[in-house]
Order: structure tokens, then C-alpha cells, then sequence
């Protein structure tokens, strides 16, 4: 009799136990999605901020050069070595541009291409992106995937 009993008390500080870690887990869960979304709220931020800077560092290049049609434009490490340099066709304007507009990816490509960060699954976490081609002009929609207020655009003109 005292063994069933025994065995009925171990089974159900085994359950308890083992809800007990399902609770910690789902919570644990919960709190790294609520992190995620301010992560990727800051990471657009971010991302903004440095393409933004690397287009209008381009444009000044782009005038100290005579305003060529195409610029070498060098990107640096954490070192303040050159890590690479890549050649960018530049707008009347002096805005760097990618020769293939028709492309359905022509946006997120000239993301990749100024911000020097490859456009990937990570990337459309962060950002919800439009093209948006009138006459001969396409405008390019980025706005934060978790919050559509938070939108920034590009234009050649």
C-alpha cells in the first residue's frame, strides 16, 4: 500500500515539475519575441542611419570627382581598413543608382548595394519594402516591418 502511494507522490512531483518547466520555457519564449521586435525596430534604425550616410558620402564624392557618371566608391571595416569597393552608376542628381530599374528586386538590391549588407532572410524581418515606378522615376518604399510609421524613401531625383 505504501509503495502506491509512494509511486502516486512521485508521479505527481514529476507532472509538477514538468509544468512547472513548460511555464518557464513559454515564458522564456515570450519574452525573446517581444526582444526580437525592438531588436529589429533598432536594427531599421540603424540600417537607416547608414544608408543614408553612404548615399550622401557618394553624392559628395560624386561632386569632388566633377560628377562622373560612375564612382569607385570604398566601404571600411571596424579597423578603418578598406574592406571592399564597388562601382556605382550615379543619377543627373549625383545619387547612386543601379543600372537594372526593371528588376522586381531593383529596391532591395539598392539597399544591399549601399548599406554593403547582403538583403536576406534576416533583412525581411526588419524591412517592408515598395517600388513604386512613375514615368521614368522609381521610388523606393522602406518602412520598418514591425511599425509601417517608421518609413524612410529613395529616389535618384
Amino acid at each position: 500500500m505504501k509503495t502506491n502511494e509512494g509511486q502516486r507522490i512521485g508521479l505527481i512531483e514529476i507532472l509538477v515539475t514538468i509544468i512547472l518547466l513548460l511555464l518557464l520555457i513559454s515564458g522564456i519564449v515570450s519574452l525573446n519575441n517581444e526582444n526580437k521586435s525592438a531588436i529589429n525596430s533598432l536594427s531599421f534604425d540603424m540600417q537607416q542611419q547608414n544608408f543614408q550616410q553612404n548615399a550622401a558620402l557618394m553624392k559628395s564624392q560624386w561632386l569632388l570627382e566633377g560628377r562622373p557618371q560612375e564612382i569607385q566608391f570604398s566601404f571600411f571595416n571596424q579597423n578603418q581598413d578598406v574592406s571592399n569597393q564597388v562601382s556605382f552608376m550615379m543619377s543627373e542628381l549625383g545619387w547612386p543608382m543601379l543600372q537594372d530599374k526593371g528588376s522586381q528586386t531593383y529596391c532591395q538590391d539598392t539597399l544591399a548595394n549601399i548599406t554593403n549588407m547582403p538583403f536576406n532572410d534576416e533583412q525581411k524581418l526588419v524591412f517592408k519594402i515598395t517600388k513604386v515606378q512613375k514615368d521614368d522615376d522609381i521610388t523606393c518604399h522602406f518602412c520598418d516591418a514591425g511599425n509601417n510609421d517608421k518609413c524612410f524613401r529613395y529616389s535618384i531625383r
